[in-house]
């Protein structure tokens, strides 16, 4: 069985479509565990009209964030792998029978990503994201471009997930941070040259707050610098790490100055993750 993990706060405006892609797939033996992190909008009330035995809905008492959501849904969840999507993105009918086939024919892989596809608020095609899908490249990508892994294409192994902890203590990176961890520890993984998902670009998904914006870009660098020090990439790939990571700090300095964002770049100054 196959665990279908959703995590939902204040997503009203795209859920049901998202539901509603997962529960049309052409595979059919899964569960869809729900977890409302305390939405204050129509979110819980959206999820409750859907009349469909695979979901598991569940509500947190209070608000806990994305990653301790996500590794209560670790906990309860009873699929041998974990498929994810996002509360605003979309699942292709055949999204969870090609990935399932495939780590079932595979079964020493423990990650499996995709080609997704990007769409805007009105469903229109605006994009496509294509990562590279042998293992060196996979590595070269990560440490010298970003995660090749979004967080809605994957499926992965419960089980090696729960033993490595779950996921990692970052409040936006919790997924990368995940992957890393993976590929560290010398697990196999792939990601599939299909497009089986679209991801959703919204404005809504803007940060605005100047200290979550922070929050994010000073984790995204540590990763940055972890995929450097962790994976054997090539030397090109390394050369190009380490340049996307000065040129991230230079565009934040930017950002910052020109919000006059004083508190930001005082962090900056004395932020470790900047020293080498």
């Amino acid at each position: 069985m196959v665990t279908v993990l959703m995590p939902v706060y204040n997503g009203e405006k795209y859920l049901c479509e998202a539901i509603e892609s997962i529960l049309n797939q052409t595979f059919t033996d899964f569960e869809f565990l729900i977890i409302d992190d305390n939405s204050k909008d129509g979110s819980y009330e959206i999820i409750k009209r859907f009349n469909d035995k695979r979901i598991k809905l569940l509500r947190n008492s209070t608000n806990i964030g994305q990653t301790e959501t996500l590794n209560l849904g670790l906990k309860v969840s009873k699929g041998l792998y974990i498929a994810r999507l996002d509360q605003d993105d979309l699942a292709l009918p055949q999204r969870l029978e090609v990935q399932v086939q495939h780590i079932t024919d595979n079964p020493e892989i423990v990650l499996v990503g995709s080609w997704c596809l990007f769409i805007d608020g009105k469903d229109n095609n605006i994009g496509e994201f294509c990562p590279p899908a042998s293992r060196q490249d996979i590595i070269d990508y990560i440490v010298s471009v970003n995660n090749p892994f979004p967080h809605s294409s994957v499926i992965f192994s419960r089980q090696v997930v729960n033993e490595l902890g779950g996921y990692p203590d970052f409040a936006y990176g919790q997924d990368m941070a995940l992957w890393l961890e993976i590929m560290r520890h010398d697990y196999e993984y792939a990601i599939m040259p299909d497009f089986l998902v679209k991801l959703r670009r919204h404005d809504s998904q803007a940060m605005q707050d100047p200290d979550k914006k922070y929050l994010r870009f000073s984790e995204n660098i540590r990763l940055q610098k972890k995929a450097i020090n962790l994976l054997d990439a090539s030397s090109d790939a390394r050369k190009s790490g380490r340049k996307l990571v000065k040129r991230s700090y230079g565009d934040f300095i930017l950002y910052a100055i020109k919000r006059f964002d004083i508190s930001s770049l005082s962090r900056l100054a004395f932020s470790p993750i900047f020293r080498n």
